[in-house]
């Protein structure tokens, strides 16, 4: 499995070669749930939107680690049938693609999200989990927060709760969401999260990652 593995990163190197894309394709169905992951990762980065129907499949692999690749393929490709695939994920069993297909749906405008009650709806099921006692699911509306850089959802008291949240995983993925989101308002309490010895690290990345666009943006103006 290590071996196709590194094969697969290899290939998504080679980035659009046909013969390449041909047999990243083919790993997204090896028996190796790592091969598979990676190789779905590797089709959101250099696939195409041919490739959706198979990420799509992949959605139904028995290990967690597929499906949220899948999915997150699926979004970065943002093809066709996106909205279906989410709206399945809202009900999947791991937190992070609940949390994942939830944010998905709230990014605007899309044409999954047809109206206000539907908007409500899945901010409701992304905000339930920010609220949850369970700290997993916690984390994983974080994260997920950040991945999609939805920064409307972490502007509420729900999120900011999270970064100061009793688990030390759930406050690191707050921390981590916030510097994706980069948003101004939020950078006092990424300093804040310096003296927190868990979320110390991520708070620096954060940081720092926020000075380098800030540098960035001077330099364009």
């Amino acid at each position: 499995a290590e071996r196709a593995v590194f094969a697969v990163a290899l290939l998504e190197e080679a980035g659009e070669r046909s013969a390449a894309l041909e047999i990243l394709r083919t790993a997204c169905a090896h028996p190796s749930a790592t091969v598979q992951a990676r190789a779905c990762a590797a089709l959101g980065r250099v696939g195409t939107a041919d490739d959706a129907p198979r990420l799509a499949e992949a959605l139904s692999a028995p290990a967690a680690a597929v499906r949220e690749a899948a999915l997150r393929a699926l979004l970065r490709l943002d093809a066709a049938g996106l909205d279906d695939a989410l709206r399945a994920c809202t009900t999947d069993a791991a937190p992070r693609l609940r949390a994942l297909a939830c944010a998905g749906l709230l990014r605007a405008p899309t044409a999954a999200v047809p109206d206000g009650d539907e908007v409500e709806r899945w901010a409701g099921a992304l905000g339930a989990m920010v609220a949850a006692g369970d700290a997993d699911d916690r984390a994983a509306a974080a994260w997920a927060i950040g991945e999609l850089d939805l920064d409307r959802a972490a502007l509420q008291p729900g999120f900011r709760a999270l970064l100061d949240d009793p688990e030390a995983a759930v406050r690191v993925a707050a921390v981590q969401a916030a510097g994706r989101i980069g948003d101004p308002a939020l950078m006092p309490t990424l300093v804040a999260a310096l003296a927190d010895r868990a979320a110390a690290a991520a708070a620096l990345a954060a940081l720092a990652a926020a000075a380098a666009a800030l540098v960035a943006a001077a330099s364009d103006a």
